[in-house]
């Protein structure tokens, strides 16, 4: 019994794994959306673009 519990956890945590992996993923393209694309669509400006890009 105890090792099918421990596979279990394994699973788990496994899973878990994947989705804060997903997760950091969405976050990250979001974040690289609004930081590089978005200010190039709104600011075709070439000083004000190198200005948005922290």
């Amino acid at each position: 019994m105890p090792h099918f519990q421990i596979t279990g956890l394994i699973e788990g945590k496994v899973e878990l794994l994947i989705l804060i992996n997903q997760i950091f993923l969405l976050k990250f393209l979001n974040f690289y959306l609004n930081i590089y694309i978005r200010p190039r669509l709104i600011y075709p400006n070439k000083k004000l673009r190198t200005f948005f890009k922290f």
